[in-house]
């Protein structure tokens, strides 16, 4: 058995829809933004295999999409988007040559996602649980026999959290907003094994 706790970097885009339906129109374009998180999780190791339940935080991120479709957008959703994820994930050692290892895994799972955007004229916030999943490739190395460092690059795709819009004076009905996160993580951790 073993715990294990990561700090990473992600870089993660969010493609916005929906429609706006006080313009009318489509609500367009994508953003990335780079942000802090942070993963604890356990799991069992049994020769070559490695399967855990991990939880994952993401700071805060913050992005600019169109609220009038391209070429000539006049007005911008600016959305604070939060995520957290559960992950069941299974890992097998490609490669292991004295206290070296190298890994690719999969997981799968649920990201619950709070979003709220204003354009200055409508805004909207709200949450949404989605089915997530990642895939991963990393290295390790064995510092002690129980103690060992790794860290990787992670793909995670949070699913989509769609939220309703209103209007900002009067509270009429404005239609929705849709947010699709996907993620690339850079990440580093330490895996204590018992």
């Amino acid at each position: 058995f073993y715990l294990g706790a990561e700090l990473g970097q992600s870089q993660t885009g969010m493609d916005s829809g929906g429609f706006n339906t006080l313009g009318p129109h489509q609500n367009t374009n994508e953003d990335t933004d780079r942000n802090n998180q942070w993963d604890v999780k356990a799991g069992v190791e049994m020769g070559r295999f490695r399967f855990d339940l991990g939880y994952r935080e993401y700071e805060r991120g913050k992005y600019t999409t169109d609220s009038f479709a391209p070429p000539v957008p006049t007005f911008f959703y600016t959305s604070k988007i939060k995520s957290k994820a559960w992950m069941l994930s299974a890992y097998y050692d490609i490669v292991q040559h004295n206290k070296w290892s190298v890994y690719g895994g999969a997981g799968l799972g649920q990201a619950r996602t709070d979003v709220s955007t204003n354009d200055t004229v409508v805004q909207g916030s709200g949450s949404d649980t989605n089915f997530a999943w990642q895939a991963e490739l990393g290295v390790g190395y064995a510092l002690t026999n129980a103690l060992q460092i790794y860290g990787g690059y992670r793909y995670a795709d949070l699913g989509e959290t769609k939220i309703n819009l209103r209007q900002i004076a009067g509270g009429a009905p404005g239609g929705d907003l849709s947010a699709d996160l996907k993620s690339n993580e850079l990440f580093v951790g330490l895996k204590y094994k018992f």
